[in-house]
């Protein structure tokens, strides 16, 4: 299997072309495994598509991801707070 951290960025865009231009809130971005390799990866990855996304015209407004770095007993959440459009 290929880990692609352009996931995120593909759903925004299809969001966008759906939907058009309204502001897009992210839940929630991650992957659902147990390899922390993996986890770790997709996490790393995952911030650039968002801002290609948004750079090619997606209104982001912000959103939420799990940390890579947790533990079983205690999930942690990381918040993103974003302009929107591109350099702002």
């Amino acid at each position: 299997m290929q880990l692609s951290g352009d996931a995120l960025g593909i759903a925004l865009r299809h969001t966008h072309d759906v939907v058009g231009d309204v502001p897009i809130v992210v839940s929630e971005s991650g992957i659902a495994t147990v390899d922390d390799g993996w986890r770790i990866a997709y996490t790393s990855a995952a911030p650039a598509a968002l801002y290609d996304a948004v750079r090619s015209g997606v209104d982001v407004r912000g959103g939420s991801g799990r940390s890579p770095w947790r533990t079983p007993a205690e999930p942690r959440r990381v918040l993103v707070p974003m302009s929107g459009r591109a350099g702002g």
